[in-house]
């Protein structure tokens, strides 16, 4: 890896002059008789003509149908499958060595952004791999929480409009615009709107529900009436994925361990629980999955000081590290030694030239391009034993025992466009590259002139 940082923050990348730059510095191995292992899935399609088959019993591969973000990800959710269970590994037609198995959290999967991130989640919970990601900010931010925060509030004023409103529209009672609307104009100002609910809710399990907050809004038990919401309602229903079961549990023991602060006052506790939502809603972390035994998933940012036995980097062709389009269409660009805009007051003309925003616009390129070749350092150097680099350009097709993959040419290289420039991969006249898979271990070879590049 040595090699790639040379490459990686030579000097030749500069694109302005500064000293923002990174320059090559030796990492210097701790463990010298180790032996490290690197990996690179490589999503591509397979041609095929014509629909998929009507026959809905013959399943699509995954690994070979779809975008190349979704490809990416079933890649990365088998592969940390495999290497839970520790089964061996096949590329092309060779089996390679088999290695002991991994735990959950010995595996750090890093994306350059959660763009893809609901998708990588969602095929993770269906392989049966516990993991957590920072997607969704805070415990009492999350979606699960949401409605219990406001059942809280609701049972320690029965007439807030505000609580009920945020309850009777949750999954927990469900009411449409209409019902609500009628719930909440023709109430009378003061009155307990628990109460006025049961009366508009025919006989069943949701009516028994909401008799069940008036009773606990009247003895002021609030823990009880959580955790019967938690058994008999929807709300596990219409979040069913075991983090978010575990979100709400850890809310429950939140909930019960600030009751006991605050001597179980349902007011207080209320008060109580929207300061800590207000303050430190983002900060509040879910204790239902610790790191020992999830896969971790989040942006390379957040992953300074962290190592793991596996590291995934995802994305490697994704164009959102190094893209300044935003500030672009915004028309202003602001740095903490200049300030730039590019007005068109008439939208039939072009654009003014200015020569500050061309000198900003370019600033802010190479200062943007020098921290994603930062980035890409600081994801790689977080592995211990296994680096896996995930993606492939767009266009990227297997035919046989060959894989074609054609980078295309971009104004902000992305981590894809810097690795394979460090390793001296190039395009041939056609402008794509073709990789073999050969019946050999995991291995990479530079043949060139032909540019057909073994793995």
């Amino acid at each position: 890896m040595n090699d790639w940082w040379e490459d990686l923050f030579s000097p030749d990348h500069d694109r302005f002059p500064g000293d923002w730059y990174a320059r090559p510095q030796a990492l210097i191995p701790a463990r010298k008789e180790a032996e490290g292992r690197f990996e690179w899935l490589l999503p591509a399609s397979v041609p095929h003509s014509g629909h998929p088959d009507d026959d809905l019993t013959q399943s699509l591969d995954p690994f070979s149908t779809g975008t190349s973000s979704e490809m990416e990800n079933a890649l990365i959710a088998a592969r940390i499958r495999a290497l839970i269970d520790g089964q061996s590994t096949r590329v092309g037609e060779t089996i390679q060595p088999e290695h002991p198995a991994l735990s959950p959290g010995d595996i750090l999967v890093l994306l350059p952004s959660r763009t893809h991130l609901g998708d990588l989640m969602a095929r993770l919970e269906g392989a049966g791999i516990p993991a957590s990601a920072d997607k969704e900010g805070g415990l009492l931010m999350r979606p699960v929480v949401r409605p219990l925060l406001g059942l809280v509030q609701w049972i320690a004023r029965p007439s807030s409009r505000h609580a009920a409103a945020t309850v009777a529209r949750s999954c927990l009672v469900g009411l449409n615009d209409g019902q609500l609307q009628s719930f909440l104009l023709e109430a009378k100002e003061g009155e307990n709107l628990i109460e006025r609910l049961t009366t508009l809710l025919p006989e069943g399990p949701h009516r028994a529900l909401v008799l069940n907050w008036l009773r606990s809004s009247q003895s002021a038990s609030v823990i009880e009436s959580l955790s019967d919401t938690l058994n008999h309602s929807d709300l596990l229903v219409a979040h069913p994925r075991p983090s978010e079961r575990n979100d709400a549990e850890h809310f429950l023991h939140l909930v019960e361990s600030q009751s006991n602060e605050v001597g179980g006052d349902p007011i207080l506790l209320a008060d109580r629980v929207s300061h800590l939502a207000d303050v430190a809603g983002n900060d509040l972390t879910s204790s239902g999955h610790s790191n020992s035994d999830s896969v971790q998933i989040m942006t390379i940012h957040g992953s300074k000081g962290l190592q793991r036995k596996c590291v995934i980097v995802g994305g490697l062709f994704s164009e959102g590290q190094g893209n300044i389009n935003h500030d672009l269409r915004q028309r202003v660009i602001a740095t903490p030694s200049l300030f730039a805009s590019n007005p068109r007051p008439w939208k039939s003309h072009s654009n003014l030239d200015s020569g500050i925003w061309t000198l900003a616009r370019t600033l802010q390129e190479a200062q943007i391009q020098a921290e994603a070749r930062r980035l890409f350092y600081v994801a790689c150097t977080r592995v211990k034993d296994l680096l896996i680099l995930a993606g492939a350009p767009n266009d990227s097709v297997r035919t046989g025992n060959e894989i074609s993959i054609k980078p295309r040419s971009v104004p902000m290289p992305t981590f894809g466009h810097m690795w394979l420039d460090a390793m001296g991969w190039q395009p041939n006249e056609r402008g794509d590259m073709c990789f073999l898979l050969n019946p050999c271990p995991l291995q990479y070879t530079v043949m060139f002139p032909s540019f057909l590049n073994r793995i």
